[in-house]
């Protein structure tokens, strides 16, 4: 079987920018998950309208994540929490809540899943066959407690909708 072609994404991280090494080894990361990835730096700002993410994956996400399951089936989930971590590892950066997210973003649809550095093994799991049409806006999380990923402000919509 041919390896499916790279998906193309953009990484932008906001704050200081990587060491060599570091860099390196979001490259390398990215490409165990069939990524090639143009990295970018984004000067700091503040926005009350904003997720407050540190580090943004913009990609065809659904693509993504279904090639990822396709192609290396029972170890996806652990390539994918590589990843994460690997562009979640930096030395030279400001601790904060933030620092510990990564963000995946649909070019087509907009949507974002926030993943933590410390995501349990079954949120990976969940993610690779997550049917995204059930979901309106997002951020989606996982809800440790309910064991499952969810959006709150759909929740909230539809709460709202039926109060």
């Amino acid at each position: 079987m041919q390896p499916r072609p790279a998906i193309s994404a953009d990484v932008r991280i906001r704050g200081i920018a990587l060491l060599d090494a570091e860099r390196e080894e979001v490259l390398d990361a990215s490409r165990s998950v069939g990524l090639s990835v143009s990295i970018t730096f984004v000067p700091p700002r503040r926005g009350l309208g904003d997720l407050q993410w540190l580090t943004l994956v913009a990609l065809p996400l659904h693509a993504f994540l279904s090639g990822l399951g396709d192609e290396f089936a029972s170890d996806a989930s652990q390539r994918l929490r590589a990843f994460v971590r690997a562009v979640l590892k930096r030395r030279q950066r400001p601790v904060t809540k933030a620092s510990d997210l990564l963000v995946l973003q649909d070019i087509a649809s907009g949507i974002q899943v926030v993943l933590e550095a410390d995501l349990p093994t079954e949120g990976y799991e969940q993610l690779l066959s997550l049917d995204f049409s059930r979901f309106e806006r997002g951020p989606l999380h996982y809800d440790r407690q309910l064991g499952g990923w969810r959006s709150e402000l759909d929740e909230w919509k539809r709460r709202a909708s039926h109060g």
